[in-house]
């Protein structure tokens, strides 16, 4: 992240939050946020737990969620609100899915309230 210019960074820990405060102890510009609600709460409690560190434009990415360099510069270059990148992949039943027309969201595909 550094390379692209992101110099602050937030990690928000909950599970196993000593070993990952440990690794990123002596990385500048990381500072960790642990969440004490992890195990009862899903990845948005653990944002809304980061959300008071939020300044600026942000890159959200889960922990176990890896991209390539290359992916990750065009995510970055990208001239709009919101950029999702998205695998297209046959899925397993837990995965995240959505449906794309023409590489765009089919928003009747989602329910707002």
């Amino acid at each position: 992240m550094h390379e692209y210019g992101i110099t602050d960074i937030v990690v928000v820990t909950g599970y196993m939050s000593e070993k990952i405060e440990e690794l990123c102890k002596n990385i500048t510009g990381v500072r960790c946020v642990f969440n004490p609600f992890y195990e009862q709460v899903n990845v948005l409690g653990s944002f809304y737990i980061g959300m008071p560190y939020i300044h600026e434009d942000i890159i959200y990415m889960h922990a176990d969620t890896l991209c390539a360099p290359s992916i990750f510069d065009r995510l970055i270059h990208k001239l709009a609100d919101i950029v999702l990148p998205i695998d297209y992949k046959v899925c397993d039943e837990e995965a995240m899915k959505v449906r794309t027309h023409k590489q765009f969201f089919n928003k009747s595909h989602f329910k707002f309230s």
